[in-house]
């Protein structure tokens, strides 16, 4: 399962984003880093930012590696690095990189498989997981916003006033929703969460919660559970050899096509809803169809 949360800067993605994914056992994807690190890697070859081609060279030539919450350049780690002010400036030019933004799509893509993923960024919803089955776009006001960016930085030691992290943040939002590739933009079946008033456990609560609704309680197919017993019951009906036992075909079944379906004699009770991971009431009534 992917779960998407976009969002604007500042508004607690990647700390939200990570700490929910630990708490449900997937793996963490911050798509922002993987910009930041190529902005990074320019920066240290004292790159010609007027020549975006050659960015999307150096894009291709990079070994760019995430574990969980640390990022790997060519094999260092450069999860602090990135952080910085001067990758924060520059990674714009990145990330309004078409050709850059085509690989890194691709690599995201790629890390993501088929395995349970909580992605966050600017465009994971819109562009890079179009049809992921949970979407959360994650926001806050622009004063909020410049607050925890203002603390963050400070606790790193930076200084920066709150009024200059306030006009970058502007400017910023501004280039991300009008980027020609990859914009800012909540897509039509995300659900907004404005993160104003709330504690970090808060957030993280209220998307686990989002993301848990979002969860079939059936582990082996993603349909819902009723669904999944009528499929079922078809299932052994057409497939037990002898028709004995607990079924009976129906009399106007006709041998050879999909219509031949088995029915219990006398009304059908169907059981009860299961509870959340429950899925003991399947297990029985193949019991029930299939004999001992």
């Amino acid at each position: 399962m992917i779960v998407t949360i976009d969002g604007p800067a500042g508004a607690g993605k990647s700390s939200a984003a990570k700490a929910l994914a630990r708490r449900l056992g997937f793996r963490f994807l911050d798509t922002g880093a993987m910009y930041r690190a190529v902005a990074l890697a320019a920066l240290q070859r004292d790159h010609d930012w007027s020549r975006p081609e050659a960015l999307v060279a150096l894009t291709r030539e990079i070994k760019l590696e995430l574990d969980d919450d640390r990022v790997f350049l060519n094999g260092a780690d450069v999860s602090e690095s990135i952080r910085d002010i001067a990758v924060t400036t520059a990674t714009h030019y990145a990330a309004d990189n078409p050709g850059v933004r085509e690989i890194l799509v691709e690599l995201q893509r790629t890390i993501a498989g088929s395995q349970n993923v909580v992605s966050e960024g600017r465009d994971q919803g819109t562009v890079v997981f179009p049809d992921a089955p949970c979407k959360i776009f994650l926001t806050a006001t622009p004063q909020e916003r410049a607050r925890r960016r203002l603390e963050e930085l400070t606790s790193r030691g930076e200084q920066v006033t709150f009024e200059e992290i306030l006009s970058q943040q502007e400017i910023r939002d501004h280039r991300d929703s009008t980027r020609p590739c990859g914009p800012l933009k909540q897509a039509e079946d995300a659900i907004e969460v404005l993160t104003d008033g709330l504690s970090a456990d808060e957030v993280v609560d209220r998307l686990e919660k989002l993301v848990r609704a979002h969860l079939t309680p059936n582990p082996f197919f993603h349909v819902p559970t009723p669904a999944l017993e009528t499929c079922l019951v078809r299932f052994v009906a057409r497939h037990r050899p002898d028709g004995g036992g607990p079924g009976v075909r129906h009399p106007r079944a006709r041998q050879g096509t999909h219509s031949k379906i088995w029915r219990r004699p006398g009304p059908f009770k169907p059981p009860e809803p299961p509870g959340s991971g429950d899925h003991r009431h399947l297990f029985q009534r193949t019991i029930e169809l299939c004999g001992p």
